[in-house]
């Protein structure tokens, strides 16, 4: 099973090869003991009873010894760490997805009704490299759209980042023609601050900012964290439920503005196609 994984990884890029191929070869060695009685049986036929091992002790002491760690291993691994994998998961949100709640709603996936750019109406074409194709609110703070243009793709296994603009599960094994826009919402005023988290941020960036759920993208935006981050701010529109209108400067320095209709379910999502957390609810 673990061989399937590791040649799985390697074979479509998934990301874990070395984590993936280091599990296997502590397999091989719990196997080893266990290789002449596999031969036995599928290579020549023969009738093979398992040889178990069981550890024989000189001393009282040591047998004390060696229950002792075992049950301290056992406590350790299945109770301790088993609560603190839970308090990280359920409590703090450190999740491979994006946590924060997004615009009310809005989840779904969107056609691009109509799109202006710097006063222009761009028609659709499968192949433009500028105006959206589609888009798709997420039930968390990430609006995505696609268009016909390469994006570095990323390697990582998607780790759980503290915050959600640097989480990478979503762009991880793309390799390319859709945008996330991670973004945070003033519901007084209808904007929306957003960041581009395709580009790379440097590590002085992804220190500052680790482990915040909520940046608080309105205030940066009147700092020099506008440039650094590249905020963007996008004024929205919800006519209805299956329609909203997005117009602001991209990341690009482009006016745009984006009509977006929304396309009928035809699977519902249901609540088990993502990850609760008690954190947040949506």
């Amino acid at each position: 099973m673990l061989y399937n994984i590791a040649h799985a990884n390697l074979g479509y890029d998934g990301g874990v090869h070395v984590y993936s191929s280091y599990f296997v070869l502590l397999s091989l060695f719990l196997l080893v003991q266990y290789i002449p009685g596999i031969w036995k049986l599928f290579i020549k036929g023969e009738t093979v009873v398992p040889q178990h091992y069981i550890p024989r002790y000189k001393t009282t002491r040591g047998k004390t010894f060696y229950i002792t760690a075992k049950a301290i291993f056992i406590f350790l691994f299945l109770f301790v760490y088993s609560y603190y994998r839970y308090d990280m998961h359920y409590n703090k949100g450190r999740l491979k997805e994006p946590i924060l709640p997004g615009l009310k709603n809005s989840e779904g996936f969107y056609n691009i009704k109509s799109f202006v750019l710097n006063g222009d109406s761009l028609h659709y074409s499968p192949t433009d490299s500028v105006r959206w194709h589609s888009a798709a609110f997420e039930r968390y703070s990430t609006l995505s759209y696609k268009v016909f243009k390469p994006f570095d793709i990323r390697t990582g296994n998607g780790v759980p980042d503290g915050t959600d603009l640097f989480k990478e599960y979503e762009l991880t094994g793309r390799a390319g023609g859709r945008v996330y826009l991670y973004y945070e919402i003033d519901s007084v005023e209808r904007n929306l601050y957003l960041v581009d988290k395709n580009q790379k941020f440097s590590k002085q960036t992804l220190k500052k900012y680790a482990d915040k759920d909520f940046l608080g993208l309105k205030d940066l935006y009147k700092t020099d964290a506008r440039d650094t981050l590249g905020i963007l701010r996008w004024h929205y529109v919800q006519t209805d439920n299956e329609t909203i209108q997005l117009s602001g400067i991209d990341q690009y320095k482009d006016t745009i503005h984006v009509e977006l209709t929304r396309i009928p379910q035809l699977h519902a999502p249901g609540k088990y196609w993502y990850t609760e957390n008690k954190k947040y609810h949506y």
